[in-house]
């Protein structure tokens, strides 16, 4: 399972990314800062972390452009 992290606060993201690896050692996971950042990526992930508030674009924002193409995602803000 592939999984995308996106928080402008790295250290949480850091944590949020050693949790999933205890319970799904073999995940892959792939850390952003931004929403503008996960979105150039492609974002290609099964499951999504977003903070709400990032500067530049939102977490809300953020999964709106993305659910224009990978509608099979899944979000957790």
């Amino acid at each position: 399972m592939q999984f995308a992290i996106c928080d402008d606060e790295k250290s949480i993201g850091l944590i949020l990314e050693e949790k999933i690896k205890k319970l799904l050692p073999d995940a892959v996971i792939e850390t952003y800062l931004s929403g503008d950042e996960l979105i150039a990526s492609g974002c290609k992930q099964d499951m999504l972390f977003l903070d709400i508030q990032m500067p530049g674009i939102s977490g809300i924002q953020a999964i709106r452009e993305i659910q224009k193409f990978n509608s099979s995602a899944v979000f957790v803000i």
